[in-house]
């Protein structure tokens, strides 16, 4: 009853597989460990290879072992970005309620599974090139059930409409009057915003029930070099950033736009995920070494 322990306790998993021709069949001890946030390493097998490739380490070669750890996992960033990938996946499609509502919907036509909410993202501009900015940001995230609204006080065209996304002129009108359900997150214009930030967030409620998710462990950019703020990893607090976060729309309904903007932080309840896929003070630059794939 404490494999859980064993399983998150390390890094790497070992898993040795008895059947390795069938396409489809392997331990499912694979699962876990990988859920658990632990890279598999292991023998070769068929079915391991096709459900998740490069995503664990399996082969019966010593030598592209060696070469595949040192390439994957040669330092403990690289072992966090790996170890992500793998998690990933197994959020997005392999959990025991994914395989019930298969069965169930190949049997009787029904979807059991609980979609997720939408993600409402909103900042304050003071320029085009911000707002471009923010776009850009916007649009590359994977997660694809998302909205932006652009607040844009100092706007001299007074337009309603910006780059194809609504503006708003005036930060008075409350969280719950401008949202009407789903999580809320604030995108800072001089920070960066990888692809999968607001996917990994969002999928954090696939197995922890959380109305304040954010990164606590984050890097940065101070004097034009990268830097990493060590925090809490995988594990609860009290309070959220609100440049790094998202939020139940429930939970700050009361707040104003223009309260929740500067609030540097909500306190309550929360739960943090990986280190990955942001950079605060980015100023308008892609942070490559910040992106997990």
């Amino acid at each position: 009853d404490e494999i859980e322990k064993a399983y998150k306790g390390y890094f790497f998993g070992i898993n040795m597989n008895t059947i390795t021709a069938s396409s489809t069949m392997f331990s499912r001890r694979v699962f876990e460990l990988i859920a658990s946030n632990t890279i598999v390493v292991g023998n070769y097998a068929k079915g391991l290879d096709n459900y998740f490739g490069d995503m664990t380490i399996c082969t019966d070669d010593a030598g592209v072992l060696a070469d595949m750890l040192e390439e994957r996992c040669s330092n403990e960033g690289d072992i966090h970005k790996y170890r992500l990938r793998g998690l990933r996946e197994v959020l997005t499609s392999h959990l025991y309620e994914d395989r019930l509502n298969d069965i169930v919907r190949m049997i009787y036509g029904v979807n059991l599974k609980a979609d997720l909410p939408g993600i409402t993202v909103i900042s304050e501009i003071h320029s085009y090139r911000e707002g471009a900015w923010l776009k850009k940001e916007f649009d590359s995230q994977c997660y694809s059930k998302k909205n932006l609204i652009l607040f844009f006080p100092d706007n001299p065209d007074r337009k309603s409409e910006m780059f194809g996304y609504p503006v708003i002129d005036s930060l008075s009108s409350s969280i719950g009057e401008i949202i009407a359900s789903g999580y809320v997150s604030y995108f800072h214009p001089e920070d960066y915003y990888a692809p999968n930030y607001l996917f990994d967030l969002i999928y954090t409620l696939r197995y922890r029930d959380s109305k304040l998710i954010a990164k606590d462990a984050y890097h940065c950019i101070e004097n034009g070099t990268v830097k990493y703020r060590k925090g809490s990893l995988y594990s609860s607090g009290n309070s959220v950033a609100t440049r790094r976060a998202i939020i139940d729309r429930e939970f700050i309904a009361h707040m104003s736009i223009r309260d929740f903007l500067v609030s540097d932080t909500i306190n309550g309840p929360s739960f943090y995920i990986d280190e990955w896929n942001y950079c605060e003070n980015a100023h308008y630059v892609k942070c490559n070494n910040v992106v997990d794939i």
